[in-house]
């Protein structure tokens, strides 16, 4: 299949993957504010005043979390589709190995494109400063376990 073509499926399964995860988020967060108000209406003592203050508790760090995988789907955004593939691995690198193919975005985890298994990583993760500005055929080690870098696109 053409790198181009794979590269684009890659890209857009992540965005959408991530839109996924925005989604689930923003639900979470919507339930917890609408389990409260509801709780609020029906009971006013010190108790549901406690649990009030845990639910906005956790709604706070639920919000946090989707700032944050937001900010991720804005770099996953600004990857240009069109742009020439990559010879060595930098952000936006398709990253084949001989254990597993990574894709360098965001956290993405493991997720299939166009029958390919990919995983998203991003250049935060310790794998990625094992692997950048490699090229084909170089080799790394992470975690004690060697990879050679078979394709990079």
């Amino acid at each position: 299949m053409d790198k181009s073509i794979l590269k684009k499926a890659i890209i857009e399964k992540g965005i959408e993957k991530q839109a996924s995860l925005i989604e689930d988020f923003r639900l979470r967060i919507e339930e917890m504010k609408s389990s409260e108000e509801l709780l609020g209406e029906t009971q006013f003592d010190a108790q549901q005043a406690s649990f009030n203050e845990e639910i906005n508790e956790r709604a706070d760090l639920l919000q946090g979390q989707l700032n944050f995988v937001e900010e991720e789907m804005n770099l996953l955004n600004r990857l240009n589709v069109d742009a020439p593939l990559h010879n060595s691995v930098h952000m936006g690198s398709v990253v084949v190995t001989d254990q597993r193919t990574f894709f360098v975005s965001v956290s993405l985890e493991e997720f299939e494109a166009n029958g390919e298994k990919v995983f998203g990583i991003s250049t935060k993760a310790p794998i990625y400063q094992n692997m950048v500005g490699k090229g084909i055929g170089d080799s790394f080690e992470f975690n004690g376990k060697p990879y050679k870098i078979l394709d990079i696109y």
